[in-house]
């Protein structure tokens, strides 16, 4: 009985613990998607607002602004581009794909071309990738050239996509590093998106040299199946674009 009694408290005790674990994992998801929720809503309310504000805002400008004037076509690429930045935190906050990656290429190499910086864009005729693989992609190269244009002292910009039968490689050069290295080499953007191209099984590698900054992602052309959870550390030149 005194055996019986000792293997059955150990048991229970085991039991408890096991229950008590699992009680703590669900209330940590719960809180995480709770405050994914409230991030959600921030997102929406705030950005949302203040973007289309400033799309209004330019617009309103431009109806008394002649429209041979520089000014005229400033205010018009703002009015734009709050417009397609509200419409990305709209598709961010329902879940959904907010462009394709052709599109994407044409839209930066517009911004760049706004900053005055000399952009030379590739893209085979066809890409056809995985929804996981294309939206990777597309936030790469988004934080890049917010990178450039923001840290950088570039006039040229060279981007690049090939992909053969297996895998899918976008590189980004521009010749626009300082004598301080940038904070794009070690900031929370590039730690992100390093570790949304680990989650796919892809590779990020960065290169400065000669007054360049060379980033190169590689990305397999189907998805790991499931994918990897982006919140689990355990788990860690054909046709140029006009």
């Amino acid at each position: 009985m005194t055996t019986g009694s000792g293997v059955y408290a150990v048991v229970h005790l085991s039991l408890l613990a096991a229950r008590l674990q699992a009680s703590h994992r669900q209330a940590a998801r719960l809180a995480e998607h709770q405050e994914r929720a409230r991030i959600t809503q921030d997102l929406h309310n705030l950005f949302g607002s203040s973007l289309v504000s400033i799309a209004v805002q330019s617009e309103n400008a431009l109806r008394h602004t002649p429209a041979s004037t520089p000014a005229y076509r400033a205010l018009s690429d703002i009015s734009a581009l709050a417009r397609r930045a509200h419409d990305d935190v709209r598709d961010i906050v329902e879940g959904r794909a907010s462009t394709q990656l052709h599109a994407e290429l044409v839209h930066v190499q517009s911004l760049l071309t706004g900053a005055d910086v000399v952009t030379r864009t590739t893209l085979p005729r066809r890409v056809n990738l995985p929804a996981p693989v294309s939206s990777c992609l597309i936030a790469v190269l988004r934080e890049s050239v917010g990178n450039v244009l923001q840290h950088s002292q570039a006039s040229r910009c060279d981007i690049e996509v090939r992909t053969d039968a297996d895998r899918v490689r976008l590189s980004i050069d521009n010749d626009g590093v300082r004598a301080a290295p940038a904070r794009s080499v070690s900031g929370s953007g590039l730690a992100s998106l390093r570790y949304r191209v680990l989650a796919l099984g892809g590779t990020l590698e960065t290169e400065r040299a000669n007054g360049r900054f060379t980033l190169v992602v590689g990305l397999p052309r189907e998805t790991l199946d499931p994918p990897l959870p982006l919140g689990d550390a355990e788990r860690i030149h054909q046709g140029a674009c006009p």
